[in-house]
């Protein structure tokens, strides 16, 4: 591993390479991202109510009302997720921007320090788009002891769990009698009888359906599906060209999002990731619209310094301090040895809210 004066150092220097692209795979709806909640703190409460979905009594006309007792509201309270890790920039990298006689060191060291910022930053990013994939996929998201966000229940000593109920997995409590992998299979009454038990659930509709890598096959080969085809020609026509991608629209589902590359790299100071799968290729998730009452990306508040130095007082010493919702950073001067300390931190809980209307058909080929 180079050193940092080995990089900084002076000789004919060509324009960096970025041997891996930065980021995860992000197929998720923007809802995801925009259906937002600022929280003071790392806690909140909402409150919960049924909507009235029985019908009015009869009686004979002229005799008394009959007494009606309505549900009562209740209350869900949620503990946030919080993340902070720091990174340090070295003195070495101060005595390059200080360089008056080098401009291409100078420039160098600006963009090593952006280029560590960028990517310091983009560790959050990535949590939060793993964590919503775990939740999509699992109706759960793990953590180990050190904090790293897991693919599976394995290692785990921090759960979220969801609480979708058993009749909302696998075989959906029967909905799915045969597997997809069969030709045969009554896909399309599948999706029928999914959309009636929402509905029972819920009162909703389903609207997102994220898919792994063997459904789009399963739906293109179905046999019970060629008079669909038939009638929806343009559908099949973007199926026939990319037959690995779902068409928006199809079975009644206005959207339809390819899941199959999900995943995240291990926590590790290797040169080489390991990369952590994220979506069983049998898997499909099927929700409705995102919307404030299904989902609430709830950002916490950190309190951050803005400047840094004694005080004349306390009303002075509060006045240097602000409050930062969802991901936020700062850096600090330190002294021994010269240096920067910055960091990042993020306290978010992406959050589902009503769990009888996802329903995770997992291992459906099996």
């Amino acid at each position: 591993m180079a050193s940092i004066q080995d990089i900084m150092a002076w000789r004919n220097i060509s324009a960096s390479v970025q041997k891996v692209e930065t980021g995860v795979p992000n197929r998720l709806p923007s809802q995801f991202m925009t259906v937002k909640e600022d929280v003071l703190g790392d806690r909140t409460t909402y409150l919960t109510f049924y909507g009235q979905r029985q019908t009015a009594r009869r009686t004979e006309y002229g005799s008394p009302s009959r007494a009606r007792t309505l549900r009562p509201a209740g209350e869900q309270s949620v503990t946030l997720l919080h993340f902070s890790e720091h990174i340090k920039l070295r003195q070495e990298l101060w005595l390059q921007l200080r360089e008056a006689n080098s401009l291409i060191a100078q420039k160098k060291a600006q963009e090593e320090i952006a280029r560590a910022g960028r990517d310091h930053r983009q560790l959050f990013d990535n949590t939060r788009i793993a964590s919503i994939v775990s939740m999509l996929a699992n109706g759960k998201v793990w953590f180990d002891s050190s904090g790293n966000i897991l693919p599976s229940a394995s290692g785990a000593a921090v759960t979220v769990d969801y609480a979708i109920p058993a009749n909302n997995r696998n075989q959906l409590n029967g909905i799915i009698g045969t597997t997809w992998s069969n030709a045969a299979a009554p896909i399309i009454q599948n999706i029928e009888d999914i959309k009636i038990q929402m509905m029972k659930n819920t009162g909703r509709e389903p609207a997102h359906a994220f898919y792994g890598q063997n459904i789009a096959q399963y739906l293109f080969t179905n046999t019970t599906a060629k008079t669909y085809w038939q009638y929806n020609s343009a559908l099949y026509g973007q199926f026939q060209a990319n037959p690995g991608v779902i068409p928006n629209g199809t079975f009644g589902i206005a959207n339809w999002h390819r899941m199959g590359d999900s995943f995240f790299a291990s926590n590790s100071s290797s040169e080489s990731d390991t990369i952590n799968m994220q979506w069983d290729g049998d898997l499909l998730t099927i929700i409705p619209e995102v919307t404030a009452n299904t989902y609430t990306l709830y950002e916490g508040s950190v309190p951050v310094p803005t400047r840094l130095g004694v005080e004349n007082s306390a009303e002075a010493a509060l006045a240097a301090v602000e409050l930062v919702y969802g991901i936020g950073g700062y850096a600090v001067l330190e002294a021994d040895p010269v240096g920067i300390k910055s960091v990042y931190f993020d306290t978010f809980l992406n959050h589902w809210k009503t769990p009888a209307d996802m329903f995770l058909e997992k291992n459906v080929s099996r």
